[in-house]
């Protein structure tokens, strides 16, 4: 299992005050699962609130600044960035 670290900017902070957000992720885990794993977290911080659609439509960058495609994974531990759309898009 992989300790991901996940910093919250824009909509996220109304979900958590907790900086970093952390996850566990299997070893090879990719986007979907990080979005899985995220989502159930945010629902455990805040259960009044829904953050399924902006974790659905968020971009995911590393530490390198790269965004996450669908085809990467997640082979170590590491911080990720949770980057939501700007002005609902």
């Amino acid at each position: 299992m992989l300790d991901v670290k996940v910093r919250p900017f824009g909509g996220f902070r109304d979900y958590s005050t907790e900086e970093p957000i952390a996850v566990r992720l299997p070893e090879g885990a990719g986007l979907g699962e990080l979005r899985a794993a995220l989502t159930l977290r945010l629902r455990e911080l805040r259960p009044d609130l829904d953050p399924s659609a902006l974790v659905e439509r968020s971009a995911f960058a590393d530490e390198t600044q790269q965004i996450l495609g669908a085809a990467d994974r997640l082979q170590r531990p590491c911080t990720l960035f949770a980057l939501p759309p700007v002005c609902g898009g």
